[in-house]
């Protein structure tokens, strides 16, 4: 197969999921404007429900509604990426509101089972697609890995988002001159802004989620990707931060979280705006290991 051949047929299967979004954006959109509590519905899961509707209706929107390539997305493995992080979505709100109508019962709100309904069919009409260009790319040198492994992986997502933080933070500073700059002050801040700039790559952003007790204690972690099965936790140095501390912090996560089942990958950010990390690139390649119970760790220090 030439990459005319393959190209020409994963637009076809970018028409195929832009068809399904037209066809099924008005059902979307009176499905999340009539299920609001606000209309009066009654039973088990009406918020729940409202919420997932209008995530589905927002975000085929923004992303779906046009699937041209490379009009809309760069490259069938850009494409291929936004579908499969979709997916991962679809299932986790899927078996959530399964596991609502099955405890429920006769109890269940009606616009349960229509979300439902609708989450179900747009995750038979991604998977399709999921297929299509996977079938685009089997004839190709590397197979279908050409597709789907060329694209950046979940952590390479993070790490884009590690990379650039600096220059959001210096943008940040620079308005107008009757306004005061946003500045990052502490760990907190970084939290903040990071988890804001992770909702553009992922849907699925959980702050401050519990994790179980390990060795007597347990904590929060400070953001959980759950459909990628990634961790992100947040470091942002201060003078008296000695760098014997930092790694002790980041030594603790690796215990804490190679024994969540929840998680499958660790990402530790350190914003050092103090400089209190001589050789940053040594501290990095020190702590990046392999971890029992993680399939990969990353540590990432910038300045």
């Amino acid at each position: 197969m030439s990459r005319d051949d393959y190209l020409a047929n994963s637009r076809a299967a970018g028409i195929y999921m832009q068809t399904f979004t037209r066809e099924r954006q008005g059902g979307f959109s009176e499905t999340a404007r009539e299920s609001s509590p606000r209309k009066g519905w009654n039973g088990e899961g009406v918020d729940e429900a409202h919420d997932v509707a209008m995530s589905l209706w927002h975000y085929t929107d923004e992303h779906f509604l046009n699937c041209r390539i490379p009009e809309d997305y760069g490259s069938p493995e850009a494409f291929a990426s936004a579908l499969q992080s979709f997916r991962g979505w679809l299932i986790r709100v899927r078996d959530q509101l399964q596991e609502i109508m099955d405890q429920a019962g006769d109890r269940i709100a009606l616009t349960v089972p229509i979300t439902f309904n609708h989450v179900k069919d747009t995750l038979f009409a991604t998977d399709e697609t999921l297929q299509q260009l996977a079938e685009a790319g089997k004839e190709l040198p590397g197979g279908v890995a050409a597709v789907f492994g060329a694209a950046p992986t979940p952590m390479e997502k993070v790490q884009e988002i590690a990379n650039r933080f600096p220059s959001v933070v210096a943008r940040m500073r620079t308005r107008r001159s009757t306004r005061p700059p946003l500045e990052i002050a502490d760990e907190y801040d970084v939290q903040y802004l990071f988890q804001a700039l992770l909702g553009v790559p992922f849907l699925d952003v959980r702050p401050e989620e519990p994790t179980p007790s390990v060795a007597g204690g347990a904590g929060r972690a400070d953001t959980l990707l759950k459909p990628e099965r990634i961790v992100v936790e947040y470091k942002c140095t201060r003078h008296n931060l000695e760098a014997k501390e930092l790694r002790k912090q980041i030594a603790d996560d690796f215990l804490l979280y190679g024994a969540q089942a929840e998680c499958d990958r660790l990402f530790v950010f350190v914003y050092d705006p103090v400089q209190k990390l001589e050789n940053p690139e040594g501290f990095e390649d020190d702590l990046t290991r392999t971890i029992d119970g993680l399939d990969e760790v990353r540590i990432a220090v910038r300045r």
